[in-house]
């Protein structure tokens, strides 16, 4: 899967730099994953209808920090692909916020989720063992 690919290569560059600064996690997703994959979620977005009222669509990011040993992750989430794409710009922020706070607070556990939803956020991350207990 194309988002799986650009997760992974986005793993191998914080592996390869060390620590990744927020500035520089901005600058990504500005440049690289905003352009390539929002009008793409518009198109979907307009052939798949979302059920009113639920937050069932997803915009997930999720980039690891070798220097940490965290992966973050950081779903922007709607009725619809389009009410996710609309908020996504927010992640960017949540992921510069999420290298403030490990700086401040330590790693943690291995896995740090934050959600996007109504243009709200959680403060502080949930923390989790691995990936796939978020949701459980």
């Amino acid at each position: 899967m194309v988002i799986g690919g650009l997760i992974a290569v986005v793993g191998l560059l914080g592996s390869a730099v060390g620590i990744i600064t927020a500035e520089a996690v901005k600058d990504f997703y500005k440049v690289v994953i905003l352009p390539r994959y929002k009008p793409w979620l518009d198109k979907i977005s307009a052939t798949l209808p979302g059920t009113p009222g639920a937050l069932g669509k997803a915009v997930s990011v999720v980039l690891h920090y070798e220097a940490f040993g965290v992966s973050v992750r950081v779903d922007s989430v709607g009725a619809t692909y389009a009410d996710a794409a609309r908020q996504a710009h927010l992640i960017e922020d949540v992921h510069a916020n999420a290298v403030a706070w490990i700086l401040t607070n330590g790693p943690g556990k291995r896995v740090h989720y934050y959600r996007i939803a109504d243009g709200k956020v959680n403060a502080e991350p949930m923390m989790y063992d691995h990936v796939l207990q978020i949701g459980q």
